[in-house]
């Protein structure tokens, strides 16, 4: 027979030491249980015959290209490099602000829309705002 000796609590008080079956494992010491699918995503998950320090190498030739990368800028096909370029785009993002006016004003005039909301008739109103603010940029381009 074995016994398992006395130990100290976290508290302060003292366990008596027990008298326990050859063979048996403390709870503590049993190695938890896993299920498969644990055990398969413990696995290394490259293939056979690639050893972890070929991994690591090309991550790190993967973090030196991203960072080889060109400005944000550049990543980006239409974004606008030039300032003639960026008020180009307000205007043009304007003018769609006005078509949807104009859209919506003909659907109230045509009568699909009988009660507008609160939000389209303030929308209606800043046409004269959009149109002026688009006049202003062009002036602006036309100076560049």
């Amino acid at each position: 027979e074995t016994y398992i000796a006395a130990s100290q609590r976290a508290d302060g008080t003292w366990r008596k030491a027990r008298r326990v079956k050859d063979g048996y494992i403390p709870q503590e010491e049993q190695p938890k249980y896993e299920s498969r699918g644990q055990q398969m995503s413990n696995q290394n998950t490259y293939p056979v015959g690639w050893s972890p320090t070929e991994v690591v190498k090309l991550k790190k030739k993967t973090k030196e290209q991203e960072l080889k990368k060109p400005i944000a800028a550049a990543l980006k096909p239409n974004a606008p490099i030039t300032p003639r370029e960026c008020i180009e785009k307000k205007i043009n993002n304007l003018n769609k602000k006005l078509r949807d006016i104009e859209v919506l004003e003909q659907r109230i005039r045509n009568g699909e829309l009988k009660n507008p909301e609160k939000t389209q008739l303030e929308k209606i109103e800043r046409k004269e705002i959009i149109a002026k603010e688009i006049d202003q940029l062009t002036t602006e381009i036309e100076k560049l």
